[in-house]
C-alpha cells in the first residue's frame, strides 16, 4: 500500500445527519488503547481493477450504502468508482492523464450527490475536481502548485491541501468559493513538511495530519479554531513515523493510521479517548479511511502474499 504522505489516495468520510446532538470525547484526557476492533469485514473490490484492485481506496459511505473508491487498471492508471446496490459505475475526469500513476481518484460525496477528489493530468500535476450532475469542474486552491480535494460535508464545504512552490503542504477550507489556509502551528515549514486537511463533518470539525520540524507525523483535530494533536500511543517517533487522522463522523469518532517504530502501518479507531486497532483478518496493513455515524468503516488492506499481493477494499460493520 502506498505511503500516504506521498500519494493522494486518501478517501475520507461524509457523515450523515443525526437527530440527536453528538457527545464530544474528552480530548484533554489521557488516551488509552483497547483490543482489536470486533466485527465483520467484507471485501468490496471493483471487478475492473485488473491488478486485483490494487490501491482500491474506499472513501465515502452514504445512508443508502453508496460507497466511493478507486482502483488501478492493468496499466497502473487510477479510476474512480461509485458502488450502489451491487453496481460499480466508473468515474473518470476527462482532463485526467492516461499514463501510469495518472488518472482519477474521487475522495468524498455528500447527500446532494456532489463528488470531490483529485486527478493527475498528462503532465503529472495533481488537481482537485468537483463532480455535480455529471459535469467535472477543476477546483484548485490558487495558492498551490498542485491541489487536492479531500472531503465535502453536507453543507458543501470542502477541505483538502495544496503544495506550494517550496514543496510544503498547506491545508485549506473552501466555503462558498473562498479558500482559507489551514496550518497547524506545530507543523514544520521545510520541504515535504506542513499540514494536510483530510476530513470535515457537519459540525465544522476538521481532521488531518501534519509533519513537524523533524518530519514526524501527527494527527490533528481542529475544533472552534483550536488545533489538538492526536498521537496514537503505539506510533513511532522517528522521521516519517507517527499518526495520521483520515476521517471522522458526527460524533467525532476518528479513524486513521499510525506508523510504528519499525515503520509498519496500522489502522486505528479513536472513540472517546480510546485507540482501538482496526485489522481486517484477510490482510495487513489495514487502513481505515472513513467512518459513518453508525460505526461502519471503509478502507483498504494489503494481500498477505503470493498469489494475493495486491490491495483490496473493505467494508466493516460493527
Amino acid at each position: 500500500m502506498k505511503n500516504i504522505h506521498i500519494t493522494r489516495a486518501l478517501l475520507v468520510l461524509l457523515v450523515t445527519l443525526l437527530a440527536l446532538s453528538p457527545q464530544r470525547p474528552a480530548w484533554g484526557a489521557s488516551v488509552t488503547r483497547s483490543a482489536v476492533l470486533p466485527g465483520a469485514f467484507i471485501t468490496i473490490d471493483d471487478p475492473h481493477g485488473t491488478l486485483g484492485n490494487y490501491a482500491a481506496k474506499v472513501g465515502q459511505i452514504r445512508p443508502d450504502k453508496e460507497i466511493l473508491g478507486s482502483y488501478l487498471d492493468y496499466h497502473n492508471v487510477h479510476h474512480g468508482y461509485l458502488l450502489h446496490k451491487g453496481v460499480y459505475t466508473t468515474l473518470d475526469d476527462p482532463k485526467a492523464g492516461s499514463e501510469p500513476t495518472q488518472g482519477t481518484e474521487p475522495t468524498s460525496l455528500n447527500r446532494a450527490g456532489i463528488i470531490v477528489g483529485q486527478y493527475v493530468d498528462s503532465a503529472g500535476i495533481v488537481h482537485g475536481f468537483l463532480l455535480r450532475h455529471g459535469v467535472y469542474t477543476t477546483d484548485d486552491d490558487p495558492k498551490g502548485v498542485s491541489s487536492a480535494n479531500a472531503d465535502i460535508n453536507p453543507q458543501g464545504d470542502i477541505v483538502g491541501y495544496y503544495t506550494d512552490a517550496n514543496n510544503v503542504y498547506n491545508g485549506f477550507f473552501l466555503h462558498q468559493g473562498v479558500y482559507t489556509t489551514l496550518d497547524d502551528p506545530r507543523a514544520g515549514s521545510g520541504a515535504q513538511q506542513g499540514t494536510l486537511a483530510l476530513g470535515n463533518n457537519r459540525g465544522g470539525d476538521i481532521v488531518g495530519g501534519y509533519f513537524d520540524g523533524t518530519s514526524v507525523l501527527h494527527g490533528f483535530l481542529l475544533h472552534n479554531g483550536v488545533y489538538r494533536t492526536l498521537d496514537d500511543p503505539q506510533a513511532g517517533l522517528g522521521a516519517h513515523q507517527g499518526t495520521w487522522a483520515l476521517g471522522l463522523n458526527a460524533r467525532d469518532d476518528i479513524v486513521g493510521v499510525y506508523f510504528g517504530r519499525n515503520g509498519a502501518q496500522h489502522g486505528f479507531l479513536l472513540h472517546k479517548g480510546v485507540f482501538t486497532n482496526v485489522v481486517d483478518p484477510k490482510g495487513s496493513p489495514t487502513i481505515p479511511y472513513a467512518i459513518d455515524d453508525r460505526g461502519d468503516i471503509v478502507g483498504g488492506y494489503d494481500g498477505v502474499g503470493f498469489p494475493d499481493q495486491t490491495d483490496h477494499a473493505f467494508l466493516y460493520t460493527p
